[in-house]
């Protein structure tokens, strides 16, 4: 698992064991701020599409080497420890597609805020359905959660 700030990795998992607890946490931080200095962006405010940018091209790094980067061999010693580093080598990156939500929604206090005809037009390409109250925005998300 990959986030702005940590890393958590599992090793030698089988399907029929339940490991809860990581074998690797580690400072996702000190990996990545290269990276983070490159698009200009911190580790506060990245988006989770440019968080997976940022660790895809540092996945790449490792997986397009020949041999592990000698920065990487030293400051990351635990690619090699965890197995990681031989999964990895010579690999190649997939994505994955995220099925899209049946039906999003967008909670908003005022509708007058909002109530404008391109804004609401927008919103229904987006499959996304704006709720004026809570209580209602409430009532919708558990009924979708039943469903």
């Amino acid at each position: 698992m990959a986030f702005p700030d940590r890393f958590h990795l599992w090793s030698n998992v089988k399907t029929d064991q339940n490991q809860d607890k990581p074998a690797y946490s580690l400072d996702a931080l000190s990996i990545l701020q290269p990276y983070f200095d490159r698009s200009g962006v911190t580790a506060d405010q990245i988006s989770r599409e440019s968080l997976e940018l940022i660790v895809a091209s540092w996945l790449s790094e490792i997986m397009h080497s020949e041999k592990l980067p000698a920065h990487i061999a030293t400051t990351q010693p635990w690619l090699i420890e965890s197995g990681l580093y031989e999964a990895l080598a010579g690999g190649k990156l997939e994505q994955v597609q995220r099925e899209q939500p049946r039906q999003a929604c967008f909670l908003n206090r005022n509708s007058k805020d909002l109530d404008i005809p391109d804004i609401v037009a927008e919103l229904r390409q987006l499959n996304c359905r704006m709720i004026p109250r809570f209580d209602r925005g409430y009532n919708y998300i558990r009924s979708q959660l039943l469903a």
